[in-house]
């Protein structure tokens, strides 16, 4: 084996062995980070907040109005628009309320309820579906560093055949035939281990699309216990 194949097995071997450490992704942990750090449903939980705080000003009265004004002021001679000079012009002031008649804030209120539950069923629907896209996300990649482990384990049986052929063959009990059939099996379970690894690659990168800081974290590639259904 060459010594860029050797290192390559190697690094491998090293990263499939992390997979058992403490910062291995699980599948639940690789859920919870998407869902708390996804800008989309921190936007919509802003959007239900604020929807919340219209329930209670539709149920409440308008806001009073402010009114003012003036009466009799002068508009020709000397002292017209001047408030200087002693006048019949009349300074106003007060507030008005307005009364909705029926039961229109009642109405407005009902209404406003109905706009935070269908925000909250739109979150609960970004929230399955995140969920449900970063579980597959998390399960491509899984797959392809267990199909890795089984094919290291098939590629490392390869290279003890081929080097016992190998023996065999320099003390004439193994012809060369064999010895290039090992050789060859050999090679095709090192090409079909480099495709996985950029299968995984890929995988990963469409990982990232969930996970941007966690991606490239080594895999708990023990599967959830699941209940019956």
């Amino acid at each position: 084996m060459s010594p860029l194949r050797l290192y390559t097995a190697a690094l491998m071997a090293a990263c499939l062995s992390t997979s058992a450490a403490g910062d291995a992704l699980s599948l639940s942990e690789a859920t919870r980070l998407a869902l708390r750090d996804q800008p989309q449903l921190e936007a919509q939980r802003a959007a239900i907040a604020a929807a919340r705080e219209r329930v209670v000003s539709a149920a409440q009265l308008p806001d009073p109005v402010l009114i003012g004004g003036l009466s009799d002021l002068t508009l020709s001679g000397a002292d017209r628009y001047s408030l200087r000079e002693e006048s019949d012009t009349q300074f106003s002031l007060g507030i008005r309320q307005p009364f909705p008649g029926g039961n229109k804030r009642a109405l407005r209120a009902q209404r406003a309820e109905r706009e935070v539950e269908r925000l909250e069923a739109e979150l609960a629907d970004q929230q399955r579906m995140l969920a449900r896209e970063t579980g597959m996300a998390w399960l491509a990649v899984w797959k392809t560093l267990r199909a890795q482990q089984l094919v290291a384990a098939t590629r490392d049986e390869s290279a003890r055949q081929r080097a016992s052929l190998e023996i065999g063959y320099r003390s004439g009990r193994v012809g060369q035939a064999d010895l290039l059939a090992a050789q060859v099996a050999l090679e095709l379970e090192e090409d079909r281990l480099a495709g996985l690894q950029q299968t995984e690659s890929h995988a990963r990168n469409q990982l990232r699309r969930w996970l941007p800081l966690d991606a490239e974290r080594p895999l708990d590639l023990r599967l959830p216990a699941f209940a019956a259904p």
